[in-house]
């Protein structure tokens, strides 16, 4: 059996293979990418069209910049990266009322919430809990907030 698997190791050529992916030799296939950061990103698979599609999708994603995060990532951790990575280059004036129609409004139900656990009636209850105290352009702006960095996290 080893000489078998060593045999099929000999065989695979590393245009076989597809540029940053090898085999193992406990046969698992290894893609890695390095991302802008150049930070590396490495995952292993049973099979080589696995290893394939995970890198090309990770590239893809790389290339046009869908940020993805862990789906156990705190929204307050998350509002945080947006905030100071994502829409740093906006009007100091526009991060201003994101910060402050997160606080006020969008922090207090599902800030402590993981991403993943976040539903559509979690943004129903934000706005639903303005509509007696805030004028209708307050609640959108905060609807607008919600959307710009809250439901950004799950694009994928």
């Amino acid at each position: 059996m080893r000489n078998e698997s060593v045999h099929y190791r000999e065989t695979l050529k590393d245009k076989e293979c597809g540029k940053e992916i090898y085999q193992r030799k406990d046969g698992l296939y290894s893609a890695r990418y390095y991302d802008k950061t150049v930070k590396c990103k490495k995952k292993y698979f049973e099979t080589l069209p696995e290893a394939k599609n995970w890198l090309a999708d990770a590239r893809y994603k790389e290339r046009h910049c869908i940020i993805v995060t862990a789906p156990d990532m705190a929204v307050d951790k998350w509002f945080d990266y947006w905030i100071g990575n994502i829409v740093c280059d906006f009007a100091p004036n526009t991060k201003r009322n994101y910060k402050k129609h997160y606080k006020w409004n969008i922090q207090p139900v599902v800030g402590t919430m993981r991403i993943g656990n976040i539903k559509p009636m979690h943004g129903k209850e934000v706005l639903n809990r303005r509509e007696t105290t805030y004028a209708g352009l307050t609640i959108r702006q905060t609807y607008i907030t919600m959307g710009n960095s809250v439901q950004v996290s799950s694009y994928e």
